[in-house]
């Protein structure tokens, strides 16, 4: 076996040497670009399978999104129609439930016993409370009699409670519960006995606040004279406007565009 051959000792100033050559430096230029592009070409091809598959991902979930967004949007939307059905029956429930009642603002408060009845906390817009007080009730009565011409037995009478006052109200105002619808219209066709020179007292509809509000602002477009004329009957709003006899009266409900 042959013996191995001594290492050939570099001395640096041959190595600088062979290092200054230009032929040395663009070999090793060439090959260290081919090694960096080769690395970088691996390093992006890794990166770009890492963003595809987020990519990939995130379109996923965007498509699940979608698809609860539009299940959220239908039920949202089957719940609205159904809130808004269910709004409708218990406007028209609390509607039929006030077919008997009145309120009556203005009333004066004469006697010491009704001055000392306590008003209801209920307001107009709130259901009739049970029971009756004696002293509004007798005040509703002579009312009747001497203002309106019609005799009302305190049989025909369910209950009448004085309220609290309004903002507007001179007087603490009463709501009347009659005993049937019949006597209760009779008094709302007489009303209009009250509209003389210095009266203060008003007989209306009890309505409910859905209908107050549109009986407010059919008011008010009265006054603007953007409509002829508006009233209440069996607890809702109907206008019409013209004055045309041909015109057929209007029901009033949220929302109507004039």
């Amino acid at each position: 076996m042959p013996p191995k051959a001594a290492p050939v000792a570099i001395r640096p100033e041959d190595f600088i040497e062979v290092m200054l050559d230009q032929r040395v430096q663009d070999a090793m230029a060439a090959n260290t670009s081919g090694a960096l592009a080769l690395m970088v070409k691996e390093i992006l091809n890794k990166e770009l399978v890492a963003i595809h598959r987020t990519c990939a991902d995130l379109k996923k979930e965007n498509t699940a999104l979608k698809h609860a967004l539009t299940a959220l949007e239908n039920s949202h939307a089957t719940i609205s129609k159904a809130n808004a059905e269910l709004s409708v029956r218990v406007e028209t429930q609390e509607c039929y439930s006030r077919r008997e009642n009145i309120v009556i603002r203005g009333l004066p408060e004469a006697s010491f016993a009704e001055l000392g009845t306590r008003s209801n906390d209920c307001s107009s817009q709130d259901m009739i409370p049970v029971g009756s007080s004696l002293p509004v009730e007798q005040a509703v009565i002579e009312l009747c009699r001497d203002r309106l011409g019609i005799d009302v037995l305190p049989s025909e009478i369910s209950s009448a409670h004085r309220i609290r006052k309004g903002d507007k109200d001179t007087t603490r105002p009463v709501i009347v519960r009659f005993v049937c619808t019949k006597t209760r219209d009779k008094i709302m066709r007489a009303k209009k006995q009250l509209k003389s020179a210095g009266n203060r007292i008003y007989i209306s509809e009890h309505l409910t606040f859905a209908a107050s509000k549109c009986f407010y602002e059919a008011r008010k477009l009265v006054r603007e004279k953007k409509i002829e004329s508006a009233w209440t009957m069996n607890g809702q709003v109907y206008f019409k406007r013209t004055a045309s006899a041909t015109e057929k009266p209007t029901l009033m409900t949220p929302g109507l565009t004039i």
